[in-house]
């Protein structure tokens, strides 16, 4: 079975972007044959000594499409990761989980995953990031899930709705009006 996406990307041992795009749906059978391939590839690490947080991130976005506690899977992956680095990855991820069913708290968790990532990305990929956050800042969230979108169904929602606001843009905590306009 081909990889799925960024998240099958991280069966890979390189380093994972903090820029990809990980919460794309999953159908059940697609999200349980990803985590046998993640669970494979874990036991194989751990008995090379090899790292293997982002094994334990791609478990965490299999669960969250198996309908498994993912919540619980980010508090654990929160309290082990070992460097800003991974720090941001789960935020990310976790975000992303959130954001693609318009749940919140998403918006916490990608902004606290923004901010632990910055310093690590190169001009183009920050401002990748940051304007996809700005524009994804538009959805309505609640504590209800929807049914999840990918990527592109989102930024495309939350266009519209910017369109439709005119000029009247959100308020953000941390605004970045002199590098979005």
């Amino acid at each position: 079975m081909p990889e799925t996406g960024a998240a099958g990307d991280l069966l890979k041992s390189a380093r994972p972007s903090l820029t990809g795009w990980y919460a794309d749906p999953l159908a059940a059978a697609e999200a349980q044959a990803l985590l046998d391939r993640a669970d494979r590839r874990l036991r194989s690490r751990l008995c090379r000594g090899g790292r293997c947080f982002q094994l334990h991130v791609l478990r965490m976005i299999c669960h969250h499409w198996l309908q498994s506690d993912s919540a619980l899977d980010f508090r654990q992956l929160s309290a082990l990761a070992s460097d800003d680095s991974e720090r941001a990855l789960v935020e990310l991820v976790y975000g992303q989980l959130l954001i693609s069913g318009k749940r919140l708290p998403a918006r916490q968790h990608l902004a606290r995953g923004f901010s632990l990532a910055a310093r690590q990305l190169d001009t183009v990929d920050y401002l990748l990031l940051l304007r996809r956050h700005d524009l994804l800042e538009y959805l309505t969230l609640s504590g209800s899930p929807v049914a999840a979108q990918d990527l592109r169904s989102l930024l495309n929602e939350a266009a519209v709705i910017s369109r439709l606001r005119g000029n009247e843009r959100r308020v953000h905590k941390s605004s970045h009006r002199d590098t979005l306009g």
